[in-house]
């Protein structure tokens, strides 16, 4: 499975990171990789310092990879293995916990690295030459000594599989006579669960053999079910006196998101085919089929163009000269002379893989670009020499050709599933986004001298604002912090996994504000700036935003805020859309 452009560069900096960190180590290699122009300004403020995982050992690289949804993840994971054998393990048979979100995800990707002739498993077989192990999670007394020695082992589990209070995780970690092989030769130790760790957890024995439990923050579900495991049955009815009395002593000071109050936000749908799908545009073009055929396979004299001189060729790219230059004249091959096997029908063969993407039908782009080629050629009299030589770049320029076709087709489809008068458009609660404690926690946090009344997730876990301290954004907070109206409020941070968001066109609207109003309404605020208020996104996010307020049978409201308008100031305006 050949792998696109963007997953081979996510490969590359995984390497690049890897590479530098066996030599300077993985704190300093982080800093160099994300500190470069280009990376700093796609990361912009997600990026952040580098923290280790494991605060015993800071030389263990710990890094994230940040890709678009459907991008590929776990083929990536796959080929990432390789790329830490060579550039960091050094060593040829690695063994690789292997950690999917759910248990379902955990059985489909251990069988599908199992099975060969899958794209999974043949990027590990190309790797390490067919000499692969697979182990569900739940096998991994299995292992034998011989299959860690002679193969790439891969153990395919889920976090929750190594929780104590998670009834396989017990299993992960109690004694296997199955693995006394692996232990031969090993020294005798001192058994260690003496202590045993759990999040906000810790429990250990004491001088006169009882066990003595401590617990910091709320006590959830979960951590209650982890402190009767703990305890056992014959101290479960002093167990759960003790909590209910903790918890009364700790809830006035817990967030309503620690309390597990409910806050959600309906998610927009349209009906596609007799079902209601999630409005994205990733997911209208499911449903599209479009081809390049629909437009002119040509590249006009302004957007590709290749000149050569007495020393050089240059290659001018929609305005932008690119020049190559000759080192000697041994190199100095005239562009129209003819090659032996240069041929336009070679050349479209390369340009296919180059610029192939899942949603192009392989023939129909096949002729499209043998119609671009022959276009080159035959219209423009450009030597079938000159382009294989500036093949790269003119591949280049294809991609971007495709790709602006794409966008028209995603807009096309975007106002037709949405906005057309046949479109069939709702909100529903159903699969709707939920905000919970702990939500923001890998994001920075604002830290000024402000403390909002009427936060979801506490006066201390609002996420940082853009602009400065009393900055416009930061006002638009306080001033829907202050609404009689409102009962909890949500700082919506743009482009994380677990924000509120709304379809565009071209990707995802992420307003600045959720609340929930005391009457059940949920009220989205999207604050804009005297310097973008007029930006060419805003009327495409304001007829979004009003489409979601529509079609929520009155359980919506949705405002563009500004600075002033129509000589209302921000809170007016939020008090007179509330108040309707």
């Amino acid at each position: 499975m050949e792998l696109k452009q963007y997953q081979r560069e996510t490969l590359d900096v995984l390497r690049r990171f890897f590479e530098e960190a066996r030599v300077a180590g993985p704190k300093h290699a982080y800093e160099t990789i994300t500190g470069a122009p280009e990376c700093a300004e796609r990361l912009g403020r997600y990026r952040g310092p580098y923290t280790a995982a494991l605060a015993d050992l800071p030389e263990v690289p710990y890094v994230c990879l940040r890709l678009p949804t459907g991008g590929g993840k776990t083929i990536l994971g796959a080929h990432a293995v390789r790329v830490a054998r060579d550039a960091w393990i050094e060593k040829d048979w690695p063994l690789v916990l292997w950690l999917a979100p759910t248990t379902t995800i955990r059985r489909q990707t251990a069988e599908a690295l199992k099975k060969a002739g899958h794209p999974y498993r043949e990027a590990l077989d190309e790797a390490f030459g067919g000499r692969v192990r697979v182990f569900d999670i739940a096998d991994f007394p299995h292992i034998r000594p011989q299959d860690l020695r002679d193969h790439c082992c891969l153990v395919v589990g889920t976090i929750q599989t190594l929780r104590v209070n998670h009834t396989e995780g017990r299993k992960v970690y109690a004694h296997h006579e199955d693995l006394e092989s692996h232990f031969a030769a090993a020294p005798a130790t001192v058994a260690a669960l003496e202590e045993i760790a759990h999040e906000r957890l810790t429990v250990h024995p004491t001088a006169d053999g009882a066990v003595e439990i401590a617990v910091t923050g709320p006590v959830d579900e979960r951590l209650e079910a982890a402190l009767y495991d703990v305890a056992g049955e014959a101290d479960r009815s002093g167990i759960a006196e003790e909590i209910e009395r903790y918890r009364a002593t700790t809830d006035m000071r817990r967030s309503p998101a620690q309390r597990g109050e409910p806050f959600t936000a309906p998610r927009l749908v349209c009906e596609i085919q007799g079902n209601l799908e999630c409005a994205d545009t990733d997911v209208f073009m499911e449903f599209i089929d479009w081809s390049p055929l629909a437009y002119p396979a040509r590249l006009d004299e302004h957007e590709f163009t290749v000149r050569q001189t007495a020393r050089s060729f240059e290659i001018d790219l929609d305005g932008r000269q690119i020049r190559h230059q000759f080192l000697d004249t041994q190199e100095q091959l005239a562009l129209n002379v003819a090659v032996e096997g240069w041929t336009p029908e070679r050349l479209v063969v390369w340009l296919e893989r180059q610029v192939h993407e899942i949603d192009l039908d392989p023939d129909t782009l096949r002729k499209w670009l043998s119609d671009l080629v022959r276009s080159l050629t035959d219209r423009r009299g450009m030597a079938i020499a000159a382009l294989m030589r500036c093949k790269f770049i003119l591949a280049r320029k294809i991609r971007d050709k495709i790709d602006a076709m794409r966008r028209k087709e995603e807009a096309r489809a975007y106002r037709r599933y949405l906005f057309a008068p046949e479109a069939k458009v709702e909100t529903t609660f159903d699969a709707a986004f939920a905000f919970r404690d702990g939500m923001y926690a890998d994001q920075r946090r604002y830290r000024g001298r402000w403390k909002p009344s009427k936060y979801f997730l506490g006066p201390d876990a609002v996420p940082a604002f853009d602009g400065a301290e009393g900055g416009e954004e930061m006002q638009c907070a306080q001033a829907l912090d202050r609404l009689p109206e409102m009962t909890s409020w949500i700082r919506n941070v743009a482009r994380h996994p677990a924000s509120f968001w709304l379809p565009l066109a071209a990707g995802k609207f992420y307003p600045d504000f959720v609340a929930l109003l005391n009457d059940g309404r949920r009220f989205v605020v999207e604050y804009k700036g005297a310097h973008i208020a007029d930006g060419p996104d805003t009327a495409e996010k304001r007829a979004v935003g009003a489409l979601w307020e529509q079609r929520s049978a009155g359980k919506g409201l949705f405002l563009m805020a500004e600075q002033e308008r129509a000589g209302l100031g921000v809170w007016d305006q939020l008090r007179s859309k509330v108040g309707r």
